[in-house]
């Protein structure tokens, strides 16, 4: 690993660890009304991250701050279960658990089809995949998304083209392998929706490098 590719995993893994806290500090505010704006900051981040992360970091996103918000609010039920219901330490942990992260899966999917509807990408079926080369391209253009998105707003050009690379014989797999054009519409559908979000970033991408071009090394 790159000592670039660390310190994209770094800092997401740091902004990971920050939405969690921020989801468990809100419920200060439960208790202590002064606390009143913990909860405002916290949705202020999540919405400031989700805004420029792909749909699936968007829905861990919000997952992780849901889940931290509702296993902070609601602890008080290991007491219930535990003390007042018999249940085994471990098994009332396990119970208010799994609560907390079923529940969270709301928070997941809404964040998630906010980030699709704000990214304008096209809706893929991965169910409708015939062959491994476009599950490869799908998880490609998802990996070179998630890199543009950290490296887009910094203006990092020369990273993002580099980040291109990878792609090259992923898509020459792609089309010595799949038939875009074929019979069944559905299964064409997706595969031309898979092409069109892969252009998508690439059309970010060139917008990133006229900017730069037209306005100087800044």
């Amino acid at each position: 690993m790159t000592a670039a590719a660390a310190g994209l995993h770094a800092g997401r893994a740091l902004r990971s660890l920050a939405v969690a806290a921020l989801g468990a500090l809100q419920t200060l505010a439960f208790v202590h009304t002064t606390a009143w704006w913990l909860p405002l900051l916290g949705a202020a981040v999540l919405a400031a991250l989700v805004w420029r992360a792909t749909p699936s970091r968007a829905a861990w996103l919000g997952w992780l701050y849901g889940s931290a918000w509702l296993g902070a609010g609601t602890w008080w039920l290991f007491i219930s279960l535990h003390h007042y219901g018999g249940l085994p330490a471990w098994m009332a942990v396990l119970a208010v658990a799994l609560l907390c992260m079923g529940l969270s899966l709301y928070l997941a999917l809404a964040m998630a089809v906010f980030a699709r509807l704000r990214s304008g990408r096209a809706a893929v079926d991965a169910a409708l995949f015939a062959h491994a080369e476009e599950r490869e391209l799908a998880e490609a253009t998802e990996a070179f998304g998630q890199r543009l998105a950290a490296l887009l707003p910094e203006r990092r050009v020369a990273e993002a083209f580099a980040a291109m690379e990878p792609l090259a014989d992923v898509l020459e797999r792609f089309f010595v392998a799949v038939l875009v054009m074929c019979e069944d519409g559905r299964v064409r559908s997706n595969r031309i929706a898979l092409l069109k979000n892969l252009g998508r970033l690439f059309m970010q991408l060139a917008d990133l490098s006229r900017l730069q071009v037209e306005g100087g090394e800044q």
